[in-house]
């Protein structure tokens, strides 16, 4: 299969156009940014040219770079950024620079129209005009979460808010508000949901100032290790793993009916949050959660 077929058949299988479309140029650049294999000879057309061919390793990276394109998804820095926490096929020193770069894109973007300050103590006691400007601010809700189990209530939103762009923790007050979203969401399957999911819910300082708060998302991730690196990897991609058979129906029959409307969106969401600045921010997160202590000064 030459560069010109690989990106013919990538294109019709994922439906590719415009900017999106892939040309035997881009598989060329992603060979010669050390992401996708060279094509190689796998023999010779009898009385003509070479067949060419890849290895089915190759073939599913491919995929997956096409895949990421449906979003937007084409700088060599996040595909570093994917090829690393999916497949741990770049270097550390290369991986830890896109991953970083990415995660600060995406902080920068979400804290561009944040502009009023978030202040500290429980959410139920702001004001009621810095309520209505935090949740403007935070953008409208997306569609296919309004008038449904899914679209939260305004001191959840704030509470996650205060958590992750501020890194104020009033932990109490916090994990009483996701266990109530997740009540919410699924009432029969959130008394049995492990309680390490509010920890995991819990998104404490992850797009916090780095000049402020000690342990933001962007300096954990400046001052992890290969090794620490390496574990949060293997993490997101168990995390990731037991989403997809989650999701996929086999297990549906073991939930309870009012827990199945969770399960579909969690299956539309998936492609999505499993991929590029979704990925970066979870794989950031799980660095965060490893313990402190390990963090190298």
């Amino acid at each position: 299969m030459t560069n010109a077929e690989l990106a013919s058949a990538l294109n019709d299988e994922f439906k590719l156009e415009g900017h999106a479309r892939l040309s035997a140029n881009v598989i060329r650049q992603w060979v010669d940014w050390g992401l996708l294999p060279k094509a190689q000879v796998g023999g010779r057309i009898q009385g003509g040219g070479p067949i060419w061919g890849r290895q089915n390793s190759a073939i599913m990276r491919a995929r997956r770079f096409a895949e990421m394109r449906i979003y937007g998804l084409r700088s060599e820095r996040a595909l570093v950024a994917e090829a690393y926490i999916e497949w741990d096929a770049v270097s550390f020193d290369r991986a830890k620079h896109a991953i970083l770069g990415e995660f600060c894109s995406v902080k920068s973007k979400l804290r561009r129209n944040l502009t009023a300050d978030i202040p500290a103590g429980p959410v139920s006691e702001f004001s009621s005009t810095k309520r209505r400007a935090l949740r403007n601010q935070g953008g409208p809700l997306d569609p296919i979460f309004r008038s449904t189990q899914f679209e939260l209530s305004t001191d959840t939103i704030l509470a996650a808010m205060q958590s992750t762009f501020a890194g104020i923790s009033n932990e109490g007050d916090q994990f009483a508000l996701i266990a109530n979203a997740l009540a919410q969401m699924a009432p029969s399957l959130a008394p049995y949901l492990p309680s390490h999911l509010l920890e995991m819910a819990s998104t404490n300082a992850l797009f916090a100032p780095s000049d402020e708060v000690e342990f933001s998302g962007e300096a954990v991730l400046a001052l992890s290790t290969q090794a620490q690196f390496a574990s949060a990897r293997k993490t997101t991609m168990k995390f990731v793993r037991r989403m997809h058979k989650v999701t996929d129906g086999r297990y549906a029959h073991i939930f309870p009916d009012d827990s199945l409307a969770m399960l579909s969106m969690m299956k539309t969401l998936l492609p999505q949050i499993s991929t590029g600045p979704w990925l970066v921010t979870r794989f950031t997160h799980i660095l965060m959660m490893q313990d402190s202590k390990n963090i190298a000064h």
